[in-house]
């Protein structure tokens, strides 16, 4: 009757621990932060479109998040600088200023986070006339 009651115990909080994860693929838990996950620099290694297709043609895209909040990007050679921030449990939101015409102001990109381990990091683009389209899926590898 003990080792059942036991079992039982370990049942449950495994159960418990396999459905806390925050991101939709995991991981289910982990014993670093996400802050910690995210900060270093990453690379695209694929890519699947809206209907979960993978794309033939990667872009070269490679982006830096710190611990501090700094960010980085270099798509096609093109580089922009930025700050970073979790905006709630699931989401990432970038923001950097543009200049043009005489005038200053700030854009902001925001992805959902779909897994966040220490060596992969996939995103679904949620921002419409980007580099992807929206509802794309980034799948990055530490660099």
């Amino acid at each position: 009757m003990k080792t059942t009651k036991i079992l039982l115990v370990l049942a449950v909080i495994a159960f418990v621990f396999a459905s806390c994860s925050k991101y939709e693929e995991g991981p289910s838990i982990s014993l670093k932060s996400k802050k910690s996950r995210l900060a270093k620099e990453w690379k695209l290694v694929s890519l699947y479109d809206a209907n979960g297709d993978e794309q033939s043609v990667v872009p070269d895209w490679e982006n830096n998040y710190t611990k501090g909040g700094d960010y980085s990007t270099k798509v096609y050679g093109i580089e922009q600088n930025g700050t970073w921030e979790f905006d709630g449990d699931v989401n990432l939101k970038i923001t950097y200023e543009l200049s043009g015409g005489g005038a200053t102001f700030k854009s902001y990109e925001n992805y959902e986070i779909i897994r966040l381990a220490s060596d992969e990091l996939w995103l679904k683009d949620n921002n419409s006339g980007h580099v992807t389209t929206n509802g794309y899926e980034l799948r990055f590898e530490p660099k």
